[in-house]
């Protein structure tokens, strides 16, 4: 049994898997002189690849082997952008941008691997210290030369809110304010 292909790019992918799409681009046809290419980049991580023509269409097939994890593609929120170009005319068009979620491959991390996102880690320990300092606690204590303050439990609640909305946003809820608008004729 095969993978579907879709027509489009998909909106996650796993690490270590063969990525596999098929794309119609009745402007710029495969076998016209055309190639496509993918850029997908994040503040640290790349990637780069090429799709194959298949009579007019193409064919992006992406080995395992190159989906892998590493210190130049780990895991997360990725920028794509799919461009064509024409050696022939010396032409180039970007066509496509948009946003995939390469995910961890989960088969390849070790028994105590933590996928929580670093805004959800400060969410649960937030938290975690807001029901410590609701059965009670010192604010600040000295021993010594040394000294330890805490922050104050409205400080916490707005961290906690902050961290909150990121985790919204990441779990594509609460992109935001909305924003009523109405059109008057004139």
């Amino acid at each position: 049994m095969t993978a579907p292909n879709p027509n489009f790019e998909p909106v996650s992918l796993t690490q270590g898997d063969t990525w596999a799409w098929e794309l119609s681009l009745p402007s710029y046809p495969a076998n016209g002189g055309w190639a496509l290419n993918y850029s997908l980049r994040n503040a640290t991580g790349f990637l780069n690849f090429a799709a194959t023509a298949d009579n007019s269409q193409y064919k992006i097939l992406v080995p395992a082997a190159s989906t892998v994890g590493s210190p130049n593609f780990p895991a997360g929120l990725y920028n794509f952008e799919a461009y064509v170009s024409n050696a022939g005319t010396g032409e180039r068009y970007t066509i496509r941008r948009g946003t995939i979620n390469v995910l961890t491959d989960l088969s390849a991390q070790s028994s105590t691997f933590d996928a929580r996102s670093f805004s959800q880690k400060m969410v649960d320990a937030i938290r975690a210290c807001l029901q410590g300092r609701a059965t009670g606690g010192v604010d600040e204590y000295r021993i010594h030369n040394r000294e330890l303050k805490y922050m104050q439990v409205d400080e916490l609640m707005k961290w906690e809110a902050y961290y909150a909305s990121k985790v919204r946003v990441e779990n594509g809820k609460g992109q935001g304010r909305k924003l009523g608008v109405s059109f008057v004729s004139p």
